[in-house]
């Protein structure tokens, strides 16, 4: 058959890839907003390594907003530079996406038969040189409604079988089109940067 025109300008992969466990420089490529299986707000998240020579691989974290989900979010925003009041905020996810955040990788448990894959358990903030004399520009985009800490936002507990099918779902679609992935490369030194300003929560009061 004659050659065909094959448009990839909007893929999103739907499996994170497979770092070894370290820190690396990472930027918000996009985002969605969906619910997830018991029809919580959920914001699943496409992370860039930026740097090293794990440069390109895609890690996707998935954010939910309601319960003990809300630590997870609002230590992502805080490693973004952004405020976490103690009340309810307006969110615009469009000012997410480009900015830099250190991103620490872990391997996630087996789920029904699933190999694991990397996943982020924990940010800190990335500051760059000129960002302390310049404030980020506002951008349009989608607002969403977030409860934050202080409002009995810790009630329920975060709805894990969620997040997996949610990711099963998308692994199996992946799996449909390509073959066994290739075992990942061997860990290798993460380059000396600048010290990344460490971010804690516990000075959060519940």
């Amino acid at each position: 058959m004659p050659s065909y025109n094959l448009d990839l300008s909007g893929y999103r992969p739907m499996v994170s890839d497979t770092v070894p466990d370290g820190r690396y420089l990472a930027m918000v490529d996009d985002y969605d907003f969906s619910k997830s299986k018991s029809g919580n707000d959920m914001f699943t998240i496409w992370i860039r390594i930026v740097t090293g020579p794990y440069a390109g691989n895609v890690i996707i974290d998935r954010l939910v907003t309601q319960g003990k989900g809300l630590f997870k979010i609002v230590g992502f925003m805080n490693g973004l530079g952004l405020p976490t009041p103690k009340r309810r905020l307006s969110v615009n996810p469009e000012q997410w996406k480009n900015r830099k955040v250190y991103i620490d990788t872990g391997m996630s448990e087996p789920y029904r038969g699933r190999p694991a894959t990397s996943q982020i358990d924990g940010y800190s903030r990335y500051v760059s040189e000129d960002e302390a004399t310049t404030d980020a520009a506002v951008v349009d985009g989608p607002t969403v409604e977030v409860q934050a800490y202080g409002e009995g936002a810790l009630g329920e507990a975060i709805e894990a079988e969620d997040v997996k099918a949610f990711e099963t779902t998308a692994a199996e679609v992946v799996d449909a089109s390509q073959g066994d992935e290739s075992a990942a490369p061997a860990p290798v030194a993460l380059p000396a940067s600048a010290e990344p300003e460490m971010l804690s929560l516990s000075d959060i009061s519940l």
